[in-house]
């Protein structure tokens, strides 16, 4: 396993840090969904 990008949120913002490595995963194979899941960790 690779060192994310985001792993710095895991001890306080866990969620956060899960949307954002799987924005990372997506970035290359799926920008849609890379976009949706960082639309996701953003407030309303």
């Amino acid at each position: 396993m690779t060192a994310s990008n985001f792993d710095f949120l895991k001890e306080h913002w866990s969620e956060l840090a899960i949307l954002g490595e799987r924005a990372e995963n997506y970035m290359l194979l799926d920008e849609r969904s890379a976009i949706f899941n960082l639309r996701l960790s953003t407030p309303e």
